[in-house]
C-alpha cells in the first residue's frame, strides 16, 4: 500500500508526463469537464424559468418563445459537449500512443542486466496487463480519474448555484411549530454529512478490497491470456497441428479460464455489498433531501419555480457527491496503476556506465584481457564462470567449444559488457572496461547471438538497423553472408518487409535465411570484434561450408570469436578455447588439443566423429 507521500509523487509524475508530451490535453480536459454537466444543469434552470412564467400567467406566445430559446440553447450546449468529448478522447488516444512510445524508449535505454532481472520483468508484465485493461494506457485512467472528480465537482457547484436563490426559502424559520423551526434543516444537514462520510469510508474499503483482489487474480489472468495467445499466433500452428496439442491447449485454457472466473466471482461477491452500501446511502441522501423539500412545500414555503429548480438539481447534486465520495477509491487505484509506470521509469541499474571515450584507432589495435573473472547470474549462488583468465588481440580467430551450460555465451555477455563480472576484471588496452563509456565500448562488437531477433520491417533496415543506409555496403555484406541471391528474388528486394505481423505482403523466411541476414547485419556494422554464437545452426551443409569458406575473408583484420557445437567447423580458427563447467580447461590449436588424448576437446571430438566414421564404414 502506497503512503500519502508516494501517492503525491505518483500524481506529480502523471502531471509531468502529460505536460512533457506537448499536447494541450489539460485545456481540452477542462473544456470537457465543464461542458459535460452543462446541458443537464441548464435544462433544470430553464425548466424552472418556464414554470415561473406559467405561474405568473405569462402569455402563451411568450412562453413558447422562451421555450424555443431554451431548447435551442440546450441543443447548442449538447453539441458543445459532444465536441468536447470528441477532442478529449482524440487527445487521450494520442497520449496513449505517446505513453507506449515513452515505455518503449525507456526500456530500450535500460541496462540489459536490469532487463533480465525477475522482479523487473514481473513489474513490466503487471504494467502491461493493467494498461491493456485501460486501452493500453494507465495515463488514460489518470484522466478518467480527473474527469470524474472535476465533472462531479463542477456539477455540484453549478447545481448549488441554480438553487441558490431558492435556498432562502429552505432556510426561513420560525418557532411556532417543529416543522417550521430550524431543527429539521439541521437534522437534514447532519444526516447528509453523516451519509456522505459513510460513503467515503466505504469507498476507501472498496479501494483496498479492489487492490488486494486485483493482485490475487493477476497470476491466473496471466496464465489464461497465455493459453489464449496460442489461437492468435499462427507461427505456433505447425507444432500444434503436428503434435495434436489442441486438447492440451483447450484443457489449460478451460482450467485457467474457470480459475479466473472463480476469482472474478469472488471479487464480485466481496465488492458488490460495498457498492450496495454506497447505493443505499446515496438513496438515503436523496430521500432525506426530498423529504425536507416535500416538508417545506407542504407548508407553502416553496413556490412552484423553487420546487422545480430544487427537485431538478437534487439528482445532479447527488451525482456530484457520489463522484467525490469515490475519490478515495479512484485515488488508490490510480496511484497503484500509474505507480507501475513510474516504477518502470525510476527502475535503474546501480552499475557504473563509464565515462572514458574509447580510443579511435585506424589499425583497430585492441587488446582484451580477462583477469581471474568469475560470474554469478542474479538470484543464484552458482557460478556460471569461475576464475577465467585469458587475452586476445585484434586479428585472432578464436573458436569457443564446450557442452551446453559450460559458460561460452556467458563469456560473450561479459565481453560485450551486458553484465559485469562478480569477481575479477576485464581490461581493454589495460583499462577496466567499466571505466569506458558503455555505448562506445559496445560499439566495438558485432554479435550474432544464438537467439538473435529480426524485425517485421524491410530487410534493409534489419541489416543496417537504421532507416538510412548505404546501399552498396548493404549488398556487399548480403553477398558475403550468402543471402544476396535470395534477396534479389524477393518482391521488393532489399525493401521487402520480413514477416507478416505488420504487412500482409511481408515475406516469411526460413531459419537459415534469417541466420544469414543476422550475419549480414553483424558484418554491416564493421566493428573490430565479430562474435558468432552458433551462426550456422540453422544452415544446410552447403551453406555452412560457404560461410566457413568466407569466414576468414570477411573477418580479416578483425578479432573473430566463433561459438559452435560442431567441432569440425572450428578447424579454420587460429585457436580453440574449451569450456567446461564454467572454466577454460584447454586452449590451443585443433591439432595440439586433439593430440591430448585425455583432454576435454579430444573427448568432444571423438564423441562426434564416431557417428560419421560409423556411417562411412
Amino acid at each position: 500500500m502506497n503512503t500519502v507521500k508516494e501517492n503525491l509523487e505518483i500524481l506529480k509524475f502523471s502531471y509531468r508526463f502529460t505536460k512533457e508530451q506537448n499536447i494541450p490535453v489539460y485545456a481540452i480536459f477542462l473544456f470537457h469537464a465543464i461542458s459535460e454537466p452543462l446541458p443537464a444543469i441548464f435544462s433544470v434552470w430553464f425548466t424552472a424559468k418556464i414554470t415561473a412564467l406559467i405561474s405568473v400567467q405569462e402569455p402563451p406566445h411568450s412562453v413558447l418563445v422562451h421555450a424555443f430559446i431554451g431548447v435551442t440553447l440546450i441543443f447548442i450546449l449538447t453539441i458543445i459537449k459532444r465536441i468536447g468529448e470528441h477532442f478529449y478522447f482524440k487527445k487521450i488516444d494520442i497520449l496513449t500512443v505517446k505513453e507506449k512510445a515513452y515505455v518503449s524508449d525507456i526500456i530500450s535505454k535500460k541496462d540489459y542486466a536490469l532487463l533480465e532481472k525477475t522482479d523487473f520483468q514481473l513489474l513490466f508484465k503487471t504494467y502491461d496487463e493493467v494498461a491493456s485493461n485501460y486501452g493500453c494506457s494507465v495515463i488514460r485512467f489518470y484522466f478518467m480519474f480527473l474527469t470524474k472528480v472535476m465533472s462531479g465537482f463542477i456539477g455540484l457547484v453549478l447545481s448549488l448555484l441554480i438553487i441558490l436563490p431558492s435556498l432562502k426559502t429552505l432556510f426561513v424559520f420560525d418557532n411556532n411549530t417543529f416543522i417550521t423551526s430550524w431543527k429539521p434543516a439541521v437534522l437534514t444537514i447532519i444526516c447528509i454529512i453523516l451519509f456522505g462520510i459513510i460513503m467515503g469510508i466505504t469507498g476507501n474499503r472498496l479501494a483496498n478490497f479492489w487492490t488486494k483482489l486485483h493482485e490475487e487474480t493477476q497470476s491466473s489472468y496471466s496464465m489464461f491470456m497465455y493459453w489464449l495467445s496460442f489461437t492468435e499466433n499462427y507461427k505456433q500452428g505447425k507444432d500444434i497441428k503436428v503434435y495434436r496439442a489442441q486438447k492440451l491447449i483447450q484443457q489449460e485454457y478451460d482450467y485457467w479460464q474457470e480459475k479466473s472466473l472463480k476469482l472474478t466471482r469472488k471479487t464480485i461477491k466481496k465488492i458488490i455489498p460495498l457498492r450496495r452500501i454506497i447505493g443505499i446511502f446515496t438513496g438515503l441522501i436523496v430521500g432525506t433531501l426530498y423529504s425536507y423539500i416535500a416538508l417545506r412545500a407542504a407548508i407553502g414555503l416553496l413556490s412552484a419555480e423553487n420546487l422545480v429548480a430544487i427537485v431538478g438539481a437534487v439528482p445532479l447534486i447527488i451525482n456530484g457527491i457520489t463522484q467525490l465520495s469515490n475519490l478515495p477509491f479512484l485515488t488508490k487505484t490510480l496511484c497503484k496503476y500509474v505507480g507501475y509506470l513510474k516504477r518502470i521509469a525510476d527502475y535503474d541499474s546501480d552499475r557504473y556506465m563509464g565515462t572514458i571515450p574509447v580510443e579511435k584507432r585506424d589499425d583497430n589495435d585492441f587488446l582484451i584481457e580477462f583477469k581471474d573473472v568469475s560470474f554469478k547470474y542474479p538470484n543464484t549462488d552458482t557460478y556460471a564462470l569461475k576464475h577465467v583468465s585469458m587475452q586476445f588481440k585484434i586479428g585472432e580467430h578464436l573458436a569457443f567449444v564446450g557442452t551446453n551450460g559450460s559458460g561460452k555465451t556467458t563469456f560473450i555477455k561479459l565481453l560485450c559488457r551486458l553484465y559485469d563480472p562478480t569477481e575479477g576484471e576485464i581490461l581493454l588496452n589495460g583499462i577496466n572496461i567499466q571505466k569506458y563509456n558503455m555505448t562506445e565500448y559496445m560499439s566495438l562488437f558485432s554479435v550474432v547471438f544464438q537467439d538473435f531477433s529480426l524485425f517485421a520491417v524491410p530487410l534493409s533496415q534489419n541489416v543496417s538497423t537504421s532507416v538510412e543506409y548505404d546501399n552498396k555496403k548493404l549488398w556487399r555484406y548480403l553477398e558475403k553472408a550468402g543471402i544476396a541471391n535470395r534477396v534479389k528474388e524477393m518482391p521488393k528486394q532489399e525493401n521487402t518487409v520480413l514477416y507478416k505481423e505488420l504487412d500482409d505482403n511481408g515475406v516469411e523466411i526460413s531459419g537459415g535465411e534469417a541466420q544469414k541476414i543476422a550475419i549480414a547485419r553483424a558484418l554491416y556494422r564493421n566493428a573490430p570484434f565479430v562474435v558468432l554464437d552458433e551462426p550456422t545452426a540453422a544452415l544446410d551443409p552447403i551453406s555452412e561450408f560457404e560461410i566457413y569458406e568466407r569466414f576468414n575473408d570477411f573477418t580479416k583484420d578483425k578479432t573473430a570469436i566463433y561459438i559452435s557445437h560442431r567441432l569440425s567447423s572450428c578447424r579454420f580458427c587460429d585457436k580453440i578455447m574449451v569450456f567446461d563447467n564454467g572454466q577454460i580447461v584447454q586452449f590451443g590449436t585443433h591439432e595440439s588439443l586433439l593430440s591430448d588424448e585425455n583432454g576435454k576437446y579430444n573427448q568432444l571430438w571423438n564423441s562426434q566423429a564416431k557417428y560419421y566414421i560409423s556411417k562411412v564404414e
